[in-house]
Protein backbone atom coordinates (compact mmCIF):
# COMPACT_ATOMS: atom_id res chain seq x y z
CA UNK A 1 0.00 0.00 0.00
CA UNK A 2 1.10 3.51 -0.79
CA UNK A 3 1.01 5.35 2.92
CA UNK A 4 2.63 2.04 4.42
CA UNK A 5 5.56 2.59 1.40
CA UNK A 6 5.54 6.70 2.33
CA UNK A 7 5.62 5.76 6.46
CA UNK A 8 8.36 3.25 5.48
CA UNK A 9 10.51 6.19 3.70
CA UNK A 10 10.03 9.14 6.44
CA UNK A 11 10.45 6.95 9.31
CA UNK A 12 12.55 4.24 8.53
CA UNK A 13 11.97 0.53 7.67
CA UNK A 14 12.92 -0.25 11.23
CA UNK A 15 9.80 1.46 12.61
CA UNK A 16 7.75 -0.45 10.56
CA UNK A 17 6.10 -4.48 12.04
CA UNK A 18 4.45 -6.38 9.69
CA UNK A 19 2.05 -8.59 11.72
CA UNK A 20 -0.22 -11.60 10.79
CA UNK A 21 -3.40 -12.07 13.63
CA UNK A 22 -3.65 -15.63 12.78
CA UNK A 23 -2.58 -17.13 15.92
CA UNK A 24 -1.32 -13.79 17.10
CA UNK A 25 -0.60 -13.61 20.69
CA UNK A 26 -1.54 -10.53 22.77
CA UNK A 27 1.66 -10.94 24.71
CA UNK A 28 3.48 -11.04 21.17
CA UNK A 29 1.38 -7.70 20.41
CA UNK A 30 2.39 -6.20 23.61
CA UNK A 31 6.26 -6.94 22.52
CA UNK A 32 5.62 -4.69 19.33
CA UNK A 33 3.18 -1.87 20.63
CA UNK A 34 4.67 -0.97 23.90
CA UNK A 35 8.56 0.07 22.50
CA UNK A 36 9.42 3.39 21.84
CA UNK A 37 10.05 4.34 17.79
CA UNK A 38 13.87 4.05 17.04
CA UNK A 39 15.61 7.23 16.00
CA UNK A 40 12.05 8.48 14.78
CA UNK A 41 8.60 10.20 15.62
CA UNK A 42 6.22 7.43 15.07
CA UNK A 43 6.14 3.31 14.98
CA UNK A 44 3.60 2.08 12.66
CA UNK A 45 2.17 -2.23 13.69
CA UNK A 46 0.79 -2.70 10.92
CA UNK A 47 -2.07 -6.29 11.49
CA UNK A 48 -3.80 -8.06 8.74
CA UNK A 49 -6.70 -9.22 10.45
CA UNK A 50 -8.36 -8.81 13.79
CA UNK A 51 -6.93 -11.34 16.44
CA UNK A 52 -8.40 -12.98 18.97
CA UNK A 53 -7.47 -11.00 21.77
CA UNK A 54 -10.06 -11.15 25.17
CA UNK A 55 -11.98 -8.00 26.23
CA UNK A 56 -9.75 -7.69 29.08
CA UNK A 57 -6.44 -7.61 27.05
CA UNK A 58 -7.85 -4.79 24.52
CA UNK A 59 -9.27 -2.47 27.74
CA UNK A 60 -5.46 -2.69 28.80
CA UNK A 61 -3.96 -1.45 25.37
CA UNK A 62 -4.30 2.03 26.49
CA UNK A 63 -1.88 1.41 29.54
CA UNK A 64 0.70 -0.46 27.81
CA UNK A 65 0.69 1.31 23.67
CA UNK A 66 4.20 3.92 23.73
CA UNK A 67 2.05 7.38 22.83
CA UNK A 68 4.36 7.02 19.86
CA UNK A 69 3.25 3.82 18.38
CA UNK A 70 0.45 3.50 16.28
CA UNK A 71 -1.71 -0.24 15.55
CA UNK A 72 -3.63 -0.13 12.40
CA UNK A 73 -5.95 -3.78 12.23
CA UNK A 74 -6.97 -4.31 8.85
CA UNK A 75 -9.90 -6.66 7.77
CA UNK A 76 -12.58 -6.58 5.04
CA UNK A 77 -15.02 -8.59 7.09
CA UNK A 78 -13.89 -8.82 10.71
CA UNK A 79 -15.98 -11.24 13.20
CA UNK A 80 -18.36 -8.92 14.90
CA UNK A 81 -18.97 -11.32 17.33
CA UNK A 82 -15.73 -11.19 19.30
CA UNK A 83 -15.99 -9.07 22.17
CA UNK A 84 -12.16 -8.68 21.85
CA UNK A 85 -13.84 -7.06 18.16
CA UNK A 86 -16.39 -4.89 19.97
CA UNK A 87 -13.97 -3.36 22.54
CA UNK A 88 -11.78 -2.19 20.13
CA UNK A 89 -14.74 -0.24 18.64
CA UNK A 90 -14.53 1.68 21.74
CA UNK A 91 -10.94 2.31 21.74
CA UNK A 92 -10.23 2.61 18.26
CA UNK A 93 -10.91 4.85 15.24
CA UNK A 94 -13.02 2.36 13.05
CA UNK A 95 -12.78 4.07 8.77
CA UNK A 96 -14.36 2.15 6.14
CA UNK A 97 -12.57 2.63 2.37
CA UNK A 98 -15.10 1.29 0.12
CA UNK A 99 -13.74 0.87 -3.17
CA UNK A 100 -14.97 3.04 -6.76
CA UNK A 101 -16.64 1.26 -9.06
CA UNK A 102 -18.68 1.54 -12.49
CA UNK A 103 -18.61 5.07 -13.70
CA UNK A 104 -16.53 6.40 -11.35
CA UNK A 105 -13.48 3.87 -11.46
CA UNK A 106 -13.78 4.64 -15.45
CA UNK A 107 -13.31 8.45 -14.61
CA UNK A 108 -10.37 7.84 -12.17
CA UNK A 109 -8.22 5.70 -14.83
CA UNK A 110 -9.05 8.77 -17.63
CA UNK A 111 -7.84 10.99 -15.16
CA UNK A 112 -4.62 8.92 -14.56
CA UNK A 113 -3.85 8.49 -18.39
CA UNK A 114 -4.15 11.90 -18.66
CA UNK A 115 -1.64 12.84 -16.02
CA UNK A 116 0.71 9.82 -17.67
CA UNK A 117 -0.18 11.56 -20.42
CA UNK A 118 -1.02 8.19 -22.63
CA UNK A 119 -3.95 7.11 -24.08
CA UNK A 120 -5.67 3.50 -23.90
CA UNK A 121 -8.61 1.72 -26.13
CA UNK A 122 -11.45 0.66 -24.74
CA UNK A 123 -10.99 -2.78 -24.86
CA UNK A 124 -7.64 -2.55 -23.00
CA UNK A 125 -9.31 -1.00 -20.37
CA UNK A 126 -12.01 -3.66 -20.19
CA UNK A 127 -8.67 -6.43 -20.12
CA UNK A 128 -7.06 -4.35 -17.49
CA UNK A 129 -10.29 -4.11 -14.61
CA UNK A 130 -10.63 -8.04 -15.66
CA UNK A 131 -7.14 -8.88 -14.89
CA UNK A 132 -6.47 -6.66 -11.83
CA UNK A 133 -9.88 -5.94 -10.84
CA UNK A 134 -10.61 -2.21 -8.95
CA UNK A 135 -7.34 -2.06 -6.71
CA UNK A 136 -6.80 1.36 -7.33
CA UNK A 137 -3.03 1.07 -6.25
CA UNK A 138 -2.61 -1.79 -8.52
CA UNK A 139 -4.24 -0.05 -11.03
CA UNK A 140 -2.09 3.01 -10.67
CA UNK A 141 0.99 1.01 -10.73
CA UNK A 142 0.18 -1.06 -14.04
CA UNK A 143 -1.04 2.69 -16.02
CA UNK A 144 2.61 3.82 -15.33
CA UNK A 145 4.36 0.31 -16.51
CA UNK A 146 1.75 0.83 -19.41
CA UNK A 147 2.31 4.41 -20.29
CA UNK A 148 5.83 3.98 -20.69
CA UNK A 149 5.50 0.68 -22.62
CA UNK A 150 3.08 2.16 -25.32
CA UNK A 151 4.66 5.78 -25.43
CA UNK A 152 3.13 7.89 -27.80
CA UNK A 153 0.33 5.19 -29.40
CA UNK A 154 -2.35 3.85 -27.95
CA UNK A 155 -2.52 1.33 -25.24
CA UNK A 156 -4.26 -1.54 -26.68
CA UNK A 157 -5.45 -4.90 -25.44
CA UNK A 158 -2.63 -6.87 -26.74
CA UNK A 159 0.06 -4.44 -24.21
CA UNK A 160 -2.34 -6.04 -20.90
CA UNK A 161 -1.91 -9.31 -22.07
CA UNK A 162 2.00 -9.08 -22.48
CA UNK A 163 2.75 -6.91 -19.72
CA UNK A 164 0.04 -7.34 -16.84
CA UNK A 165 0.35 -9.76 -13.87
CA UNK A 166 -2.99 -10.56 -13.01
CA UNK A 167 -4.19 -10.35 -9.45
CA UNK A 168 -6.51 -12.08 -6.65
CA UNK A 169 -8.03 -15.34 -7.61
CA UNK A 170 -6.64 -15.01 -11.10
CA UNK A 171 -3.37 -15.62 -10.30
CA UNK A 172 -3.23 -19.32 -9.79
CA UNK A 173 -5.10 -19.55 -13.33
CA UNK A 174 -1.82 -17.80 -15.30
CA UNK A 175 0.38 -20.15 -13.33
CA UNK A 176 -1.87 -22.85 -14.03
CA UNK A 177 -2.18 -22.08 -18.15
CA UNK A 178 1.59 -21.68 -17.92
CA UNK A 179 2.33 -25.10 -16.77
CA UNK A 180 -0.20 -26.40 -18.74
CA UNK A 181 1.17 -25.09 -21.93
CA UNK A 182 5.24 -26.10 -21.32
CA UNK A 183 6.06 -22.63 -20.05
CA UNK A 184 7.26 -23.24 -16.64
CA UNK A 185 10.13 -20.79 -16.69
CA UNK A 186 7.79 -17.86 -18.01
CA UNK A 187 5.91 -18.89 -14.72
CA UNK A 188 8.48 -18.91 -12.56
CA UNK A 189 8.92 -15.76 -13.20
CA UNK A 190 5.33 -14.96 -13.15
CA UNK A 191 5.31 -16.33 -9.38
CA UNK A 192 8.15 -14.47 -8.65
CA UNK A 193 6.24 -11.33 -9.72
CA UNK A 194 3.55 -12.37 -7.83
CA UNK A 195 5.89 -12.85 -4.80
CA UNK A 196 7.41 -9.32 -5.60
CA UNK A 197 3.71 -7.21 -5.28
CA UNK A 198 2.88 -9.18 -2.14
CA UNK A 199 1.65 -12.03 -2.17
CA UNK A 200 2.93 -14.14 0.65
CA UNK A 201 5.19 -17.19 -0.02
CA UNK A 202 3.35 -19.42 1.99
CA UNK A 203 -0.57 -18.58 0.19
CA UNK A 204 1.31 -19.03 -2.77
CA UNK A 205 2.44 -22.14 -1.63
CA UNK A 206 -0.96 -23.27 -1.00
CA UNK A 207 -2.22 -22.36 -4.57
CA UNK A 208 0.51 -24.58 -6.01
CA UNK A 209 -0.66 -27.19 -3.91
CA UNK A 210 -4.37 -27.11 -4.69
CA UNK A 211 -3.39 -26.94 -8.56
CA UNK A 212 -1.21 -29.81 -8.14
CA UNK A 213 -4.04 -31.76 -6.69
CA UNK A 214 -5.98 -31.12 -9.55
CA UNK A 215 -3.47 -31.65 -11.75
CA UNK A 216 -2.91 -35.35 -9.89
CA UNK A 217 -6.59 -36.00 -10.02
CA UNK A 218 -6.83 -34.93 -14.05
CA UNK A 219 -4.04 -37.40 -14.46
CA UNK A 220 -5.43 -40.57 -12.57
CA UNK A 221 -8.48 -39.94 -14.84
CA UNK A 222 -6.63 -40.26 -17.63
CA UNK A 223 -5.02 -43.09 -16.87
CA UNK A 224 -8.20 -44.86 -16.40
CA UNK A 225 -9.11 -43.46 -19.82
CA UNK A 226 -11.60 -41.18 -18.24
CA UNK A 227 -11.31 -37.98 -20.73
CA UNK A 228 -14.73 -36.36 -20.58
CA UNK A 229 -14.68 -33.05 -18.89
CA UNK A 230 -17.43 -33.36 -17.05
CA UNK A 231 -17.17 -36.63 -15.33
CA UNK A 232 -13.18 -35.45 -14.21
CA UNK A 233 -15.00 -32.11 -12.79
CA UNK A 234 -17.67 -34.34 -10.85
CA UNK A 235 -14.52 -35.49 -8.78
CA UNK A 236 -13.83 -32.10 -7.92
CA UNK A 237 -11.87 -30.55 -10.38
CA UNK A 238 -13.40 -26.95 -11.01
CA UNK A 239 -14.71 -27.61 -15.10
CA UNK A 240 -12.00 -24.61 -16.43
CA UNK A 241 -9.28 -26.69 -14.75
CA UNK A 242 -10.27 -30.02 -16.47
CA UNK A 243 -10.04 -28.47 -20.04
CA UNK A 244 -6.80 -27.08 -19.21
CA UNK A 245 -5.26 -29.79 -17.42
CA UNK A 246 -6.30 -32.43 -20.43
CA UNK A 247 -4.13 -32.16 -22.54
CA UNK A 248 -1.19 -31.88 -19.89
CA UNK A 249 -2.31 -35.08 -18.04
CA UNK A 250 -2.34 -36.82 -21.21
CA UNK A 251 0.91 -36.44 -21.30
CA UNK A 252 2.34 -36.88 -18.03
CA UNK A 253 3.78 -40.19 -16.50
CA UNK A 254 1.84 -41.32 -13.74
CA UNK A 255 5.27 -43.19 -12.14
CA UNK A 256 6.85 -39.82 -12.66
CA UNK A 257 3.96 -38.30 -10.56
CA UNK A 258 4.34 -40.63 -7.64
CA UNK A 259 7.07 -39.82 -7.04
CA UNK A 260 7.20 -35.85 -7.83
CA UNK A 261 4.07 -36.12 -5.47
CA UNK A 262 5.93 -38.18 -2.67
CA UNK A 263 8.45 -34.60 -2.59
CA UNK A 264 6.29 -32.50 -2.46
CA UNK A 265 4.48 -34.15 0.41
CA UNK A 266 7.64 -34.38 2.60
CA UNK A 267 8.12 -30.73 1.13
CA UNK A 268 4.85 -29.82 2.74
CA UNK A 269 5.47 -31.14 6.21
CA UNK A 270 8.80 -30.13 6.84
CA UNK A 271 7.19 -26.39 5.74
CA UNK A 272 4.82 -26.86 8.56
CA UNK A 273 6.89 -28.83 10.83
CA UNK A 274 10.01 -26.22 11.33
CA UNK A 275 12.20 -28.12 8.43
CA UNK A 276 12.31 -25.22 6.63
CA UNK A 277 12.07 -21.65 7.13
CA UNK A 278 9.16 -19.49 6.06
CA UNK A 279 8.86 -16.05 7.62
CA UNK A 280 9.20 -12.98 6.14
CA UNK A 281 12.73 -12.00 7.32
CA UNK A 282 13.96 -14.99 5.68
CA UNK A 283 11.74 -16.35 2.63
CA UNK A 284 14.78 -17.48 0.77
CA UNK A 285 14.09 -21.54 1.51
CA UNK A 286 9.82 -21.48 0.47
CA UNK A 287 10.79 -19.30 -2.43
CA UNK A 288 13.11 -22.16 -3.45
CA UNK A 289 10.77 -24.61 -2.73
CA UNK A 290 8.23 -22.56 -4.91
CA UNK A 291 10.42 -22.70 -7.92
CA UNK A 292 11.06 -26.33 -7.78
CA UNK A 293 7.44 -27.34 -7.71
CA UNK A 294 6.76 -24.97 -10.78
CA UNK A 295 9.76 -26.53 -12.43
CA UNK A 296 8.70 -30.28 -11.22
CA UNK A 297 5.38 -29.91 -13.07
CA UNK A 298 7.08 -28.72 -16.12
CA UNK A 299 9.50 -31.84 -16.30
CA UNK A 300 6.55 -34.60 -15.79
CA UNK A 301 5.74 -33.19 -19.42
CA UNK A 302 8.70 -34.67 -20.95
CA UNK A 303 8.18 -37.92 -22.49
CA UNK A 304 11.70 -39.38 -22.52
CA UNK A 305 13.81 -39.85 -19.56
CA UNK A 306 14.71 -36.20 -18.20
CA UNK A 307 18.18 -35.06 -18.02
CA UNK A 308 19.65 -34.74 -14.33
CA UNK A 309 20.73 -30.90 -14.51
CA UNK A 310 21.36 -28.43 -12.20
CA UNK A 311 19.27 -25.21 -11.85
CA UNK A 312 18.28 -23.67 -14.57
CA UNK A 313 19.31 -19.78 -14.81
CA UNK A 314 15.65 -19.02 -14.73
CA UNK A 315 15.72 -19.95 -10.94
CA UNK A 316 18.44 -18.46 -9.39
CA UNK A 317 17.03 -18.33 -6.07
CA UNK A 318 18.63 -21.62 -5.64
CA UNK A 319 21.31 -20.89 -3.85
CA UNK A 320 23.93 -22.30 -1.80
CA UNK A 321 22.94 -20.46 1.21
CA UNK A 322 19.16 -22.39 0.84
CA UNK A 323 18.63 -25.31 2.72
CA UNK A 324 16.84 -27.08 -0.29
CA UNK A 325 17.51 -31.50 0.27
CA UNK A 326 21.03 -31.70 -1.47
CA UNK A 327 18.73 -33.95 -4.27
CA UNK A 328 19.78 -34.14 -8.11
CA UNK A 329 17.38 -31.19 -9.96
CA UNK A 330 15.00 -32.29 -12.76
CA UNK A 331 14.51 -29.22 -14.65
CA UNK A 332 12.92 -29.40 -18.20
CA UNK A 333 15.28 -26.32 -19.47
CA UNK A 334 17.71 -27.13 -21.75
CA UNK A 335 20.96 -25.80 -20.60
CA UNK A 336 22.97 -25.21 -23.74
CA UNK A 337 19.59 -23.10 -24.97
Amino acid sequence: MRWIREFSEKHGQENLVRLEATGLTFRAFLDEVSVAPFIAEKRLVFVAGIPRFSKEEVQSLTHHMHPACIAVFMDPKPDKRLSGWKELQKLATAKDFPRIRGKALDAWITEELQTLGATMSPSAQSELLASVGEDQDLLRSELRKLAVFAGTRTIEQSDIRLLVIPSGDQEIWMLLNLIAAGKEKQAVRVAQTLMDRGTAPMQLWGMLLWMLENIGTTTAAVSEKQTNPQKIAQMGVPFGSVRTLLPLAQRISPQKLRSFLDQIIRDDIDLKTGGYRATAEAPEEIEALIDRLILGCGALTILQSPSIIPPCSSCLRFRTSVRVPAVPHVSSCDPHR
